[in-house]
């Protein structure tokens, strides 16, 4: 059995190839962070996944360097905020990569029922 997890819709643009990087705030010189959001479909065992940024593939944050190598986000903050399970769970995060975080739920969720997931991926 595995969960079905949806690639996310982001709050504004979100990214969409691979090297995206965020505009610095004027007002304080840092980044924003990329806002997405993720349905999963629960399937009554698994309490474990992977939510990728944009397709598991692509990446969303480069360094400005001649070799063209990219960055982890340094940290991914996520909620449930929705879904037919959405209080009978908790989610935390392991340590993003370049394409997406890794995920762990409370327990196992109901088969078929759905959480939707918002997360912020934060670049520093």
């Amino acid at each position: 059995m595995a969960l079905t997890i949806t690639n996310p819709t982001y709050a504004t643009a979100g990214p969409t190839k691979t090297g995206q990087v965020l505009a610095p705030n004027e007002q304080t010189g840092l980044e924003v962070a990329f806002i997405g959001r993720s349905t999963i479909t629960l399937d009554g065992a698994t309490t474990t996944g992977t939510i990728n940024f944009i397709d598991g593939t692509q990446t969303i944050f480069a360094i400005g360097n001649s070799s063209g190598s990219t960055v982890a986000p340094v940290s991914v903050v996520a909620n449930i905020v929705g879904g037919t399970q959405a209080t009978a769970l908790a989610i935390t995060t392991g340590t993003p990569t370049t394409t997406g975080f890794p995920f762990a739920l409370s327990g196992a969720g109901t088969n078929a029922n759905t959480i939707i997931v918002q997360f912020s991926a934060f670049k520093n």
